[in-house]
């Protein structure tokens, strides 16, 4: 599904949603369809009956499907809306998916093959209204799973015309009914376009953009929000125009609700298709923005470690001069392949700083952006390193070794921050962090268990005392 060009706001997106599991939900690829679709094919068109039986007016009669002739076929395919409707309102049965001619090719068959791409989309939205109109019981998800092989079709003919008239007659809950096996194949037909979360009645609509008609996007209307503790215009930050917000605009909104919400939003169908499909769109990108932080954090450590905590040599012989073991552990020294790592530590900083700006605009709120514990250790991070290269020489001598430590440590979270966004890691980096969070609190005396125990353990230990 198409992603925007405005990467700083799938990048603090995608930042925000590190944490949560992307499932991959459409994983089918286009050559594994085709073999499976002229498979079915060919097995439906060997048990498909020339005769179909139909009741009219509790009367059990039989209706011909070659009244469905390759003439009428070849008309439709041309693009003949007339010959169709002809058909149509004069010889059509009421399920139009059993009116096949000799090849066995219905008239929505030959709609999606439709030479005239536009005119495809005329053909197929007259059969749509008029199936509709005939069954009005049936349902969209139903019948969805009925013409699956349709689409299929359509996938398999690159028509994106006939696919748009299928998108106009869905919405979020009949696709959510239908299942994956319905809605794969029809996000699968529009793999460079994106679902975008507007303020409006449950709808899809497809829509091209004027200036780039190549850019093509799936629009849908969610109101399934409201009924969380939040109304849909407060998450997204609009009011009632319902105009249009970015849908990574609209996800960083979704973490400001309650975390019960939270996960109910993101592990809808339809957020997780998102969420898939965005990934597969942006993972390279985002493995490059990783692997950049990653660089940055820890070139940064090396410098900071090589420069600002090393000693010299001469510092153990001379211990007792206290002033030369002051100098000598604090002070940076600088050469001049040092000078040149200060350089181009200063242009990555700065290239940094930067991005971090244009995701702090992205996002809906300022809050929402310094609630992220990443960005706050990022923004710390390059504070540090304009303090130590920049202002070396105007800070104290124990504040520089002490944001030295901070750097270093600092730089080594973020590390483990960008290693978690990985789909394959990111398991691993929640396992690590739960074991820490146990270990300290083992360590740290801060629990009540910890101090009943230590306290009954002194009682042990003078006991035992006291008969000694």
């Amino acid at each position: 599904m198409r992603c925007r060009k405005d990467y700083s706001v799938i990048f603090i997106c995608l930042s925000t949603l590190h944490s949560s599991p992307i499932y991959a939900i459409v994983k089918f690829k286009r050559e594994k369809k085709l073999v499976e679709f002229l498979t079915t094919t060919m097995e439906e068109n060997e048990n498909n009956v020339a005769l179909q039986r139909v009741t009219i007016k509790d009367k059990r009669v039989v209706v011909d499907s070659s009244k469905y002739t390759k003439q009428i076929s070849l008309a439709v395919q041309s693009g003949s809306l007339s010959e169709l409707e002809n058909y149509l309102y004069d010889n059509a049965p009421d399920n139009i998916l059993n009116s096949v001619n000799e090849k066995g090719r219905s008239p929505l068959h030959d709609a999606c093959d439709c030479e005239k791409k536009k005119v495809a989309s005329e053909l197929v939205t007259l059969l749509l209204n008029w199936y509709l109109r005939r069954n009005p019981k049936l349902t969209i998800a139903s019948w969805i799973r009925r013409i699956i092989r349709v689409i299929q079709l359509s996938i398999t003919l690159s028509n994106e015309e006939t696919g748009k008239q299928f998108m106009n007659y869905l919405n979020v809950e009949q696709i959510n009914n239908a299942g994956e096996e319905a809605i794969t194949p029809i996000y699968e037909l529009f793999p460079d376009t994106i679902i975008t979360l507007l303020d409006g009645p449950n709808s899809i609509e497809f829509v091209e953009d004027e200036d780039e008609p190549s850019e093509r996007d799936l629009k849908i209307k969610f109101l399934t929000f409201k009924k969380f503790l939040y109304p849909l215009c407060v998450i997204t930050g609009i009011g009632n125009d319902s105009r249009e917000v970015y849908e990574t605009y609209m996800l960083s909104n979704v973490f400001r609700l309650d975390k019960e919400s939270r996960i109910e939003i993101t592990m809808s169908p339809i957020v997780e298709l998102f969420l898939d499909l965005k990934w597969e769109k942006m993972q390279y990108l985002i493995y490059i923005s990783m692997a950049f932080h990653i660089f940055w954090s820890v070139f940064s450590s090396i410098y900071i470690m090589n420069v600002f905590m090393s000693t010299y040599e001469n510092n153990t012989e001379e211990k007792f001069n206290e002033s030369q073991k002051e100098s000598n552990v604090v002070n940076p020294h600088f050469n001049s392949a040092n000078i040149g790592c200060s350089s181009s530590l200063l242009v990555l900083t700065t290239i940094l700083a930067l991005k971090e700006i244009f995701e702090c605009r992205s996002t809906p709120k300022m809050g929402s952006y310094w609630r992220q514990s990443e960005n706050k250790g990022q923004w710390a991070l390059i504070l540090f390193i304009y303090l130590l290269v920049i202002f070396c020489t105007i800070l104290p001598v124990w504040l520089d070794y002490i944001t030295s430590i901070a750097a270093v440590f600092t730089a080594w979270l973020l590390v483990l921050g960008q290693l978690n966004k990985h789909p394959s890691l990111g398991l691993y980096m929640e396992m690590l962090m739960k074991v820490s969070k146990s270990f300290m609190k083992m360590l740290l005396p801060s629990e009540e268990k910890f101090h009943l125990w230590h306290l009954g353990d002194r009682k042990n230990c003078g006991n035992v005392d006291r008969r000694n």
